[in-house]
């Protein structure tokens, strides 16, 4: 009797209390994620319900209501994103999302970034209380004041080459003598190496894809995933993006340099390379020493030396694009004096029969930038030619 009776008073309890919904946030980028100061990423917020949309999304990012910036479409009630609603049709491609789950509210903002360093907080609560936020860090990357600034940085990756992949190669590629392996590895010899572990969203165990992908981006993904992270709609390309470091440097140091000055760079950083540095630099060092005491010498005779700045005029802006070694023969008279480390001047002297400028340059010799200018200023008044009026 006493247990029948307990029965019937948890199931009258059991039916007196109402089922209530449950509001289920997800934010993002996720918690605990790292960014660079000026790093793109895209904010999701997903908030999902059992007895339809959630209403009243709201985001705030760092305390700043964010509500109002949601690219997504007006849905339920005119909330934009209520109701699983996509952007517009007329969007931008690059802000285009699909529709999600009708029974979702939604906020998604493209490339957003803070240029300081610090506490990066993403907030989001819906009407019915329900509340979600997720925390991270940006940090700076850029050299502040005068310091040096680093350059030719390499960072070399290698997915699943732990301790255990490493002795297997040794032992593999160099034998086995007195018990241990009988010689390094390459990657062995570098002057730092580390070992790094991470997890994807949806596993304790990554594949090559979230992985790499965390390392040049800070943030984490679900495998079979890189460089976005995981969202509630079916359109698999329109997930939100984190940007990559390499695509930041390319924005923000990029346009600061043309192709040809990247190509220089990449000649320069190869023949600097430990393989080449004295098959190319070292020999090259010599050659400079040479035409350094040639050039020396032809100054115990004269004061300044007078010779074209270019072997042809000027050409039409594009027209050697596509064509770097014709360039480069260009200056084929202006380099010996930047490899004899001596002053020079270029002075332009008129036009070509096709309207083109033309132009000679004077050499002075080491230190004698004075007479070089003296010299150059006696020659532009006896020529009498004014690139600015002709």
């Amino acid at each position: 009797m006493r247990l029948a009776t307990v029965m019937t008073v948890v199931f009258a309890c059991a039916g007196v209390l109402p089922a209530q919904a449950e509001t289920r946030i997800r934010i993002m980028p996720p918690d605990g994620g790292v960014l660079a100061a000026g790093q793109r990423v895209d904010v999701r917020v997903e908030a999902t319900g059992d007895a339809g949309p959630p209403r009243g999304l709201t985001v705030l990012i760092n305390g700043k209501d964010v509500t109002s910036l949601n690219l997504l479409a007006a849905g339920v009630g005119g909330e934009r994103g209520a109701g699983g609603t996509g952007t517009d049709a007329g969007a931008p491609a690059a802000h285009r999302a699909g529709a999600a789950p009708p029974g979702s509210s939604n906020f998604l903002l493209r490339g957003f970034s803070l240029t300081a360093a610090g506490p990066l907080r993403i907030e989001a609560r819906t009407a019915d209380g329900a509340r979600a936020s997720v925390g991270l860090n940006v940090e700076r990357w850029q050299t502040p004041g005068p310091a040096a600034a680093a350059k030719n940085v390499i960072l070399l990756l290698g997915d699943g080459m732990g301790i255990v992949h490493r002795t297997a190669a040794r032992l593999m590629s160099r034998g086995l003598q007195n018990g241990k392996a009988a010689g390094r590895l390459a990657m062995d010899t570098l002057d730092v190496t580390g070992l790094v572990m991470t997890a994807s969203l949806n596993s304790a165990i990554t594949d090559s894809s979230p992985g790499m992908a965390a390392y040049s981006t800070g943030q984490k993904n679900s495998n079979n995933q890189e460089g976005v992270f995981p969202d509630n709609t079916a359109d698999p390309f329109d997930n939100p993006r984190i940007e990559y470091l390499g695509e930041l440097l390319r924005r923000t140091r990029g346009r600061g340099f043309g192709p040809e000055v990247k190509r220089r760079i990449m000649l320069g950083t190869y023949v600097l390379s430990a393989g080449y540095y004295d098959a190319y630099y070292r020999r090259a060092m010599r050659v400079r020493e040479l035409i350094r005491r040639e050039v020396r010498q032809a100054f115990r005779d004269v004061d300044v030396i007078l010779l074209p700045t270019t072997p042809t005029p000027a050409w039409t802006l594009g027209e050697k694009r596509q064509n770097p070694l014709a360039m480069y023969l260009s200056d084929i008279f202006t380099v010996p004096a930047n490899l004899a480390g001596l002053p020079a001047i270029s002075l332009p002297v008129g036009l070509s029969e096709a309207g083109l400028p033309l132009a000679v340059q004077l050499w002075g010799d080491l230190h004698a930038d004075a007479a070089l200018l003296s010299a150059a200023l006696q020659l532009e008044a006896a020529i009498g030619y004014d690139a600015h009026t002709s």
